[in-house]
């Protein structure tokens, strides 16, 4: 109960240190909202299998988990121009962008977890805004938005016995919200508050397993260069198989799109990516893992595809103590 008290004392001071500290700030510079983060990957923390989305595991009652995410994405956001080229021509808002993820979970029940995650940006470069202002305002570091979430188990995904290969599922209701409370001259924060319920399922038959998420990003519509960001869809997919025994190395394929609940003007909005990744869980408990994942966005066009990254790299490190029978 100790560990809960103090998980629920930070992720108290997530929601309302930042708002203190940022929510004064524009998001705006020469009439263009700057409150539109450039990376739309939420690196998930707790027993993920996949690169992009949630599992429906969660972390064993009393104990801690972690995670820590780096990825570098290629162009997420640009800013298309008239050109004597009849497909015009684009700048780079943001161009190259490297950004971390720590996250820490607790184990309230077998069933319930609690977590919250910390995004940086360490390192990004581009044009900004010079297009349209001038000059160009975009500083090479930024703070993402703190987000926080729980998760409850519906239904057990149960560890087999090691001569056994049964077919088992599992599904978990998650809810995260984000805070708002990164930088909102440097593309890092959302411009309102974001609330994000979801349904994620997992399914395994030997050594292939699939996994899906279902949810949304609830937010406020901010006008973005012609574009209404606002409201989405979460839709993710993907499916894996064991290249080694006992999760000592997986191979899986996933994608993830953002369709937009708001409408548009004569543009679509469905920034869409895939990513390809390597999975190892080299110990005995298989609490510890390594992902290394490269993938893009899908050619959907290029205004469909804002916020969505050309090429992305992640690596992730994940500790998450589970339960292995809950019978």
């Amino acid at each position: 109960m100790k560990r809960a008290a103090c998980l629920a004392q930070w992720i108290a001071g997530l929601l309302f240190s930042p708002a203190i500290a940022f929510g004064s700030t524009p998001c705006t510079a020469s009439s263009v909202n700057t409150c539109v983060p450039s990376d739309s990957f939420w690196a998930p923390t707790g027993a993920a299998r996949f690169i992009g989305f949630s599992s429906s595991r969660t972390i064993a009652k009393g104990e801690l988990g972690f995670g820590l995410t780096f990825d570098y994405q290629r162009r997420p956001l640009f800013l298309w121009t008239p050109s004597p080229w009849p497909a015009g021509s684009t700048s780079p808002i943001v161009d190259h962008q490297v950004n971390a993820s720590f996250g820490v979970a607790l184990g309230v029940t077998d069933h319930l977890e609690l977590y919250g995650t910390i995004p940086v940006t360490l390192y990004q470069s581009g044009s900004g805004l010079e297009a349209i202002t001038g000059s160009n305002s975009l500083r090479t570091t930024a703070m993402g938005d703190l987000r926080f979430g729980f998760g409850y188990t519906l239904v057990v995904m149960q560890e087999p016995a090691l001569d056994e290969n049964p077919t088992i599922f599992g599904l978990t209701l998650r809810f995260e919200a984000d805070t708002g409370s990164g930088d909102r001259t440097q593309f890092g924060a959302e411009r309102t508050a974001v609330f994000a319920p979801s349904v994620v399922a997992d399914w395994r038959r030997s050594s292939f397993f699939l996994g899906a998420q279902l949810g949304a990003r609830f937010r406020g519509t901010t006008p973005f260069l012609g574009l209404n960001y606002g409201s989405q869809l979460f839709i993710a997919a993907g499916g894996g198989i064991d290249a080694l025994s006992h999760d000592q190395l997986s191979v899986l394929l996933e994608a993830r799109t953002l369709p937009s609940l708001v409408s548009q003007n004569e543009r679509s909005f469905i920034p869409t990516e895939w990513t390809l990744s390597l999975r190892s869980a080299p110990f005995r408990r298989k609490n510890f893992s390594l992902s290394l994942g490269f993938g893009g966005s899908l050619p959907l066009g290029d205004d469909a595809n804002t916020t969505a990254a050309r090429t992305r790299i992640v690596f992730a490190l994940r500790f998450a103590p589970q339960k292995t029978d809950h019978r």
